[in-house]
């Protein structure tokens, strides 16, 4: 699969130096995009939770450890190669 380019214009495209664009573009699955994402550290978020997860961060957005909060949860959250 070759990463590709979303291109919008009013004014007619021209494809082939768009291909050549594309191409030159990193390839994705040449990095491990989940560990650039995940945290380093472990963290614990409302300790006196009625409950408590684990969460494993995969590029985690704070609004659901936000939400997780406010509905009583204790969140720890562990890099994505914890073990």
């Amino acid at each position: 699969m070759l990463p590709g380019l979303l291109v919008g214009s009013e004014k007619p495209i021209r494809i082939k130096p768009l291909i050549k664009e594309a191409r030159a573009l990193p390839d994705p699955k040449a990095s491990n995009l989940v560990a650039e994402v995940s945290t380093r550290d472990i963290h614990i978020y409302n300790p006196e939770g009625k409950v408590k997860l684990v969460l494993i961060d995969c590029g985690v957005k704070l609004g659901i450890i936000r939400s997780l909060i406010k509905r009583g949860a204790s969140v720890i959250r562990v890099p994505e190669n914890f073990s």
